[in-house]
Parts: structure tokens; C-alpha cells; sequence
């Protein structure tokens, strides 16, 4: 359009005047320098006029968007800094900013865990300050009994209480000498304690140290994202990342044509440009001095907590055998019946246990041996109903047989006739007279279907008669 064009027209004009102040400006050398540049882009293969054309592109973008020069260049030096100094491309400047933007919801998450900590530390030191006050109250009544016990001699019954104590204390795992020191030193672990009320507001001095070092990191990283977001942004507008390679290009050109740093030949080449490529080489120092801080903080926080478990382990396994009656009158007990017998605890409770084991095997034998000898006479009751049972069957066959032999045969039903006398093979076995097995298997059947038609249902010898023609019939097939 004309406007674009009158506008075009004007930033060339523009750009062409500030050339020539420039060029007015240089002195002799570098005339020479900008030869040998120009001169060093012909033998790359690079056309001089694309700077002209870049320079000019970052004019019509500064316009386009609104934003200043000054800030356009900042933005693109900011850019090209972090690439540079973390060796990445463009392309992946994003991504880096997303890794700094999750190291800092780490880091908050890892302060809202210290403050959690120290929520559950209060707990426990409060926990901690009435089980101080319960055991200073039951050390006074302990020195009452101690006197008391000085007057009186030991009896040989208070040896199963001992021993009941003996046992609870080996459950917990800890020896009569562990707790005796235990509660002879409740007042070094009263100044164990603020030892750690020391250590936690150190603690929370050095959390909030880091919070305010947080809130800087934080203000970085939004300056970032931000110069991410214009590049963005420039991207949208149509300038590529290719035009900040070749504006690489130009500079490494620039630096080997005049002999120079990289640094000395970008500051050449836009000394126009204020502030130009800034590098977090700095942010990176802070993130990992506050990674390295944060990270020996949590250890020596993790081994304070340690401790402060281990002393509340031992307090209230002190405790659970004080409520289970072991106090120093015991222990006065135990030492004495120690030195009087010269053995050690562990001995005492290791006899202690074998006997308790060998009661409880010979318990157990007692036991499996009524349950065997209970055993034994139900089954000789069971053998004893068994044969009894069996005899009476035989006898019940015996009498049907005889009364078979006795009847008439014309006293039989007319259907049996034809078939003749289904029980004759049967008759004849009783009187020991050759068979056929078949009739024989016949005429059994017979006289137990006969024989259980005349006992009741839930007899035993039914039940056994029914067993024994199943019997016949599987031998049958």
C-alpha cells in the first residue's frame, strides 16, 4: 500500500543518514576494517546488503509492534546471551526456560516441606515436654522408693515379677543397663531438646533466607519468560530464527576480520544498542549456590529429625516399660540378684526362655497325648459298634436262611415259580454244598434287600447292607 511504501521509503532514508553519520565518524582503520568485512561476507557466499536488510527488518518490527529500539535489541540480545552462554540454539530457548520455571516449583515445594517439617516438629516437641514433665514427677517418686528400699532386704518372691519384667523389657528390645541410663539422664535430654529448638529457628531463619532468595529467582525467571514471550512475538511477526543465525554469522565474521572478541565485535556492530546481550551466567551461579544451600540444609534438618526420633524411641519405650511396673526399685532388684548370683541379663533371660520353651513343648506333648489316647478310644468304640453291627447281620442272614429252608415251597408267589427259589443257592452255601456263583450273587441280593426292608432307615447295619449290595452289583458287571 502507499502508506507502507512512504514508510518503507522513510526508514530507508532514515537508516541511509545514520549510515552516513556513521560513516563520517570512522576513522581511517576502520574504512579498512569494513573492506575487509565486506570482502570476508563475498568470499562466505553472504550478500553485504542482507545487514542493511536486517537492520531494516528490526526497524519496520520495532514500528509494527510498538516497541521501542532499545527494547527490541535488548530482547534479541537476551536471547542470543542465553543461547551462547548455555550453547543451545534458538530453538530451544523455550525449553530451558521451562526447565528454570520447574527448578522453581521445586524449590517452593521443598519450602512448603521444610515448613510442614517444622509444623510437625512443634508437635512433637510439645509431646515431648509433657512426657519430661510425667517422668520428672515419676523420677521424684522414684527416689522416695529408693529409700525405702534401703531398709528392706529382697525376697525370694519378688523373683517372678522380676522376671516378668525382665520379659518386657527384652520385647522392646533394650537391656535393664539402657534404661537405667535412660532415666538417669533425663537432663541431658532436656538440654538435647533445646539443642533442637536451637537448630530449628535456625532452621527457619535460613527458610526464610531462602524464600527471599525464591522471590529474586522468581523475579528473573519472569524477566525471561518474558523475553521468551517477545521473541515469540517477534516470531508471529514474521522474524525468523534464522535472521539471528546470520546476525551470528556476521559477528564471528566481524570477530575474525578484525581480530576481536566476540564480545568486542557484537558491541561493534550494534553500539547503537544499549544493554546489549546480558548473560545469566550469573542467575546460574545463584540457582546452584541456593540448590547447594537448600541441599545441606535438608541433611542436617534430616539428621536433626533422626536424632529427635531416636531420643522419642527411647523415651517412650522408657515409658511403656514404666507403665509396665519396671522402676528403680526393680532394677535395684535386678543389680542385686545380679551381683548376688553373678550372671548377667542376658544369661538370666536366655535360661529364662529355654525354660519357658521346654514347659511349653511339655505342654504340648501333654496335650497331643490326650488328644491321641481320646482318639484311640473312640475307634475302639467304633471297631466294637462295627463288629457287634456285623455279627448281627449274620445272624439276621442265618435266620433267613433257616426259615427259607423250613417254608414251603408252594408258600412262595407265583411270579417266583418260573424262576424257581431265588434264595436255594444261598440255602445251599450255608450247608456247605457246591454253588453256582451267579445264582449265589442272585440270592445274596435278595436277602439283603429282604433283611434292609426290615430294618429302619437310618440304621447303621442298613447302611452297611446297602454298602454290601452296591458291592455285589459292581462285581456283577
Amino acid at each position: 500500500m502507499p502508506s507502507d511504501s512512504n514508510k518503507d521509503d522513510e526508514s530507508k532514508r532514515e537508516i541511509d543518514l545514520g549510515w552516513q553519520r556513521h560513516d563520517s565518524k570512522t576513522k581511517s582503520s576502520e574504512d579498512k576494517d569494513a573492506k575487509k568485512l565486506l570482502q570476508e561476507m563475498k568470499r562466505l557466499g553472504l550478500d553485504p546488503s542482507g545487514l542493511r536488510k536486517f537492520t531494516l527488518s528490526l526497524h519496520k518490527l520495532a514500528v509494527a509492534s510498538g516497541v521501542s529500539s532499545a527494547r527490541l535489541t535488548g530482547i534479541i540480545k537476551e536471547l542470543d546471551a542465553l543461547c551462547e552462554g548455555k550453547k543451545i540454539s534458538l530453538t530451544q530457548a523455550s525449553d530451558y526456560i521451562q526447565q528454570l520455571s520447574e527448578r522453581q516449583r521445586m524449590l517452593l515445594t521443598a519450602t512448603e516441606d521444610l515448613e510442614n517439617r517444622k509444623k510437625s516438629l512443634e508437635v512433637q516437641v510439645s509431646l515431648k515436654e509433657l512426657e519430661y514433665s510425667a517422668s520428672k514427677d515419676t523420677m521424684s517418686e522414684f527416689a522416695r522408693i529408693k529409700q525405702d528400699l534401703h531398709k528392706r532386704d529382697l525376697s525370694f518372691t519378688d523373683l517372678s515379677k522380676l522376671i516378668a519384667l525382665i520379659t518386657a523389657a527384652e520385647q522392646v528390645g533394650y537391656a535393664s543397663s539402657v534404661i537405667i541410663e535412660t532415666l538417669s539422664n533425663l537432663k541431658s535430654k532436656e538440654e538435647k531438646k533445646k539443642e533442637i529448638d536451637i537448630e530449628i529457628e535456625s532452621l527457619l531463619n535460613s527458610k526464610r533466607t531462602l524464600q527471599d532468595k525464591l522471590l529474586g529467582i522468581e523475579q528473573e525467571i519472569s524477566d525471561r519468560q518474558q523475553t521468551l514471550k517477545s521473541a515469540e512475538e517477534l516470531r508471529k511477526l514474521g522474524f525468523d530464527f534464522k535472521d539471528l543465525d546470520a546476525l551470528q554469522s556476521a559477528i564471528r565474521m566481524i570477530s575474525q576480520t578484525r581480530n576481536i572478541d566476540i564480545t568486542a565485535a557484537k558491541t561493534q556492530l550494534l553500539s547503537d544498542l544499549e544493554q546489549y546481550y546480558a548473560n545469566d551466567h550469573e542467575l546460574k551461579k545463584r540457582i546452584r549456590i541456593m540448590e547447594s544451600l537448600l541441599k545441606e540444609k535438608e541433611e542436617k534438618f534430616n539428621m536433626l529429625e533422626a536424632d529427635y526420633q531416636n531420643e522419642k524411641a527411647i523415651l517412650d519405650n522408657a515409658k511403656q516399660l514404666i507403665s509396665s511396673g519396671l522402676n528403680e526399685q526393680w532394677l535395684k532388684k535386678l543389680q542385686t540378684l545380679i551381683d548376688a548370683y553373678g550372671i548377667d541379663l542376658d544369661s538370666l533371660a536366655g535360661e529364662l526362655k529355654q525354660y519357658q520353651s521346654l514347659k511349653s513343648t511339655i505342654d504340648e506333648l501333654q496335650r497331643t497325648k490326650t488328644t491321641l489316647e481320646e482318639e484311640e478310644r473312640l475307634l475302639r468304640q467304633k471297631v466294637v459298634a462295627y463288629e457287634d453291627q456285623r455279627l448281627r447281620t449274620l445272624s439276621l442272614i442265618n435266620q433267613l436262611i433257616v426259615r427259607s429252608s423250613r417254608s414251603s415251597p408252594s408258600g412262595l408267589r407265583p411270579m417266583q415259580q418260573p424262576e424257581g427259589n431265588e434264595l436255594s443257592e444261598l440255602m445251599r452255601a450255608a450247608n456247605n454244598e457246591d454253588i453256582d456263583v451267579e445264582k449265589f450273587r442272585i440270592s445274596a441280593q435278595k436277602a439283603i434287600d429282604i433283611i434292609c426292608s426290615k430294618l429302619p432307615k437310618n440304621s447303621p447295619a442298613r447302611l452297611v447292607l446297602e454298602h454290601a449290595q452296591l458291592a455285589f452289583k459292581r462285581e456283577g458287571r
